[in-house]
This record gives structure tokens, C-alpha cells and sequence, in this order.
């Protein structure tokens, strides 16, 4: 996604509130860059849009506009939605942080926390390889985003959730 000129990436395990956040955070007016896949160039931490139509899953049905209903199956019913406002496909981005999000019907309406380099390694192999056979360039390309600012955002609320994602937009352009 894109807020105010910054790439931010959103990582993490399915159920996490990624689909969610990204469609909120583009009806909220932000640059939608895509569902699920995140090509990025190794060298220039370049995120490059994918624009697939954000793919929410039964918990996220109550939060938008009605849609015809697919059975997945492996995740059950799903909703797609691309929302009007896009990236256009192979527009690049440069990343400015990684961002971990965590739904927790517990957690307060949205908090993001720091996380460091060491933290953040383990979900980058899991999320970059994803069973794949493990190449060279790709242990680079996860040391070099491991560089990036790394935040973990606990939510319950996501309209919260957008609130501090566009701060964190508005501090890494300060």
C-alpha cells in the first residue's frame, strides 16, 4: 500500500487483518497496490503493484459492501473487492517500512510497536520463501528489508489500524 508517498508492506500469517487493512486503508483515499503478492526488486527495495482484488475472508464480510460470495477451498466463502482507487499493474514504489499487523478482537482499538532486524527475520523467510527452494538473491533481499523501519501493529479496530498507519506514514516523511 501507499500512504502519502510511502510504500508500506504488510507481513504476516493468514487471518492476520493484511486483506482488511489494505482495502480499508484504500477506501480511506491511499493507493491500493495489491493482494497476496508483493513482487519486489532486490536491489532498490522496490515494491512492484500487483493490483489483485483484495480477498477477505468470513471476519471481514460485516466491515464492506456486500459482494458475491466464492468458495475457496481451502479458506471457505471469500469476498473480493479491488477498490477504485489502484495502483496501476508493474507501477513501482519504494518501501519505507514493513509493517506486521496482528487482529486481536482483545487488543486495543490499534497500537504499533517497534520491531528490530532479529525480530522480523524469521517472518521475512517465511513470507519470502514460502516453502520454495531458497536462492541467493533472496537471503539478500531479505538482509536488505530487514534494514527497513519494522513495526508490529496490534489492532482490533481497523479503522484505528488506518489511523496509525497513516502516522507512520506521515513520521517516515518527516
Amino acid at each position: 500500500m501507499e500512504i502519502e508517498g510511502v510504500g508500506l508492506a504488510l507481513l504476516g500469517e493468514k487471518g492476520s487483518g493484511k486483506s482488511t487493512l489494505s482495502l480499508l486503508t484504500a477506501l480511506s483515499g491511499h493507493r491500493f497496490c495489491g493482494d497476496e503478492l508483493l513482487p519486489i526488486d532486490p536491489e532498490t527495495k522496490c515494491a512492484v503493484s500487483f493490483p489483485k482484488a483484495a480477498t477477505l475472508k468470513r471476519g471481514a464480510f460485516r466491515i464492506f459492501a456486500k459482494r458475491p460470495e466464492h468458495e475457496d477451498p481451502v479458506r471457505g466463502p471469500v469476498r473480493y473487492h479491488l477498490p477504485p482507487v489502484h495502483a496501476r499493474p508493474e507501477a513501482t514504489m519504494p518501501l519505507r517500512a514493513l509493517v506486521f499487523p496482528s487482529f486481536s478482537s482483545e487488543a486495543e482499538p490499534a497500537a504499533l510497536s517497534e520491531l528490530n532486524a532479529e525480530e522480523v527475520a524469521l517472518p521475512l523467510v517465511q513470507q519470502v520463501f514460502g516453502g520454495l527452494e531458497r536462492h541467493e538473491a533472496s537471503l539478500g533481499c531479505i538482509t536488505r528489508l530487514a534494514s527497513l523501519p519494522c513495526r508490529r501493529l496490534l489492532f482490533s479496530d481497523g479503522r484505528a489500524a488506518v489511523e496509525q498507519l497513516e502516522a507512520l506514514a506521515r513520521e517516515l516523511n518527516s
